[in-house]
């Protein structure tokens, strides 16, 4: 019978997961075993300090047969969002998962496709970003409204408002409803090109589509504003911000320290 062996480089560190192995233990190792306690590290607020505990208990799950699909989404997220993303041997150690999942048989998700793509759009790396992108129509995987936003803030970043403008286009195409999170990226993006018309506008399409402005949204108006030096409608949007319940953020607190408004 396969028992639970705690990694040997340390214990686990927190007493969540002591029991979580203590009870897991008593109904007996499955490949479920594995894959909860995976998912337990992956599910963390800092993965990267769980890395190594996440892949021992892959490796250990791998003795006994092929991972679930789960487990190697978790794993490749978990190399996806490290510290060190920079570091290239977190790209190639989260692509070595990616192919020997591959060659286990199991055909690639939306949840693998979205950590990968969201790796190179935070490196930032456009060719593999959209290499991955394309990936998808060979796995007939359908891309969802995160995964659009993911890309569309990427070259809002880069201030590339073509490719921003291109890719909602591609969204509305796909009959992919933008989200709160698709339409502040393209706020923000206006707010950051000082265009006090286009910030307003995509305001009104997020307020359109049945979204309220958020943090994000009233930071991106205060920005904008400010660029202007236009202290009249920062605070007025200020002030819409505390109404509706929303604290300014520490970008946003040091933009009205400058105007002398906090």
């Amino acid at each position: 019978m396969s028992v639970l062996v705690a990694p040997s480089n340390g214990d686990i560190a927190q007493p969540m997961s002591q029991n979580l192995i203590r009870t897991l233990q008593e109904d007996g190792v499955t490949m479920e075993t594995y894959a909860t306690l995976i998912n337990h590290f992956a599910k963390s607020s800092d993965i990267s300090d769980h890395k190594d505990k996440m892949i021992h208990w892959f490796e250990e799950m791998r003795r006994i047969g092929t991972p679930l699909q789960t487990s190697y989404d978790d794993v490749i997220g978990a190399f996806a969002v490290d510290k060190r993303l920079k570091e290239d041997k977190d790209t190639k150690s989260m692509l070595n998962y990616v192919q020997m999942m591959k060659k286990d048989g199991l055909k690639p998700d939306l949840i693998m496709f979205t950590h990968v793509i969201r790796h190179f759009a935070l490196i930032p790396d456009t060719p593999q970003m959209l290499f991955w992108w394309s990936e998808l129509n060979h796995h007939e995987v359908r891309p969802d409204a995160y995964l659009y936003t993911i890309v569309i803030n990427h070259f809002a970043n880069n201030s590339d408002t073509k490719e921003v403008l291109n890719w909602m286009k591609k969204m509305e195409d796909e009959g992919i409803e933008p989200s709160n999170f698709t339409y502040n990226a393209v706020i923000n993006h206006y707010a950051s090109m000082s265009d006090v018309d286009q910030t307003l506008h995509w305001v009104g399409e997020l307020k359109s589509h049945g979204y309220a402005p958020d943090q994000v949204t009233y930071a991106a108006l205060i920005k904008v504003f400010s660029n202007h030096n236009n202290v009249d409608m920062m605070v007025k949007y200020l002030n819409e911000m505390r109404e509706t319940g929303y604290k300014p953020h520490a970008n946003t607190v040091k933009i009205l320290k400058k105007h002398k408004l906090a």
